[in-house]
């Protein structure tokens, strides 16, 4: 488990060809995606959300804790 989400846009044509998108302090757990957006969640309860056309955070969504169910 790590807390870094690697990106490789089709065709690959060489390895070093990823974009890394970084930011959580724990593991990442979940990832959703569409053609313009990333949703990646993390065991550090925080919710990001990224633009896949620019590369860039649009969304960080900080969780509570006592809305985790027990």
């Amino acid at each position: 488990m790590d807390e870094t989400v690697f990106l490789w846009k089709t065709p690959v044509k060489k390895e070093t060809e990823s974009v890394r998108l970084e930011g959580h302090s724990l593991g990442v757990v979940d990832v959703k995606f569409n053609k313009h957006l990333l949703a990646v969640s993390s065991l550090d309860s925080v919710l990001r959300v990224w633009d896949l056309d620019k590369n860039i955070l649009r969304k960080e969504i900080v969780c509570e804790k006592s809305i985790w169910i027990k």
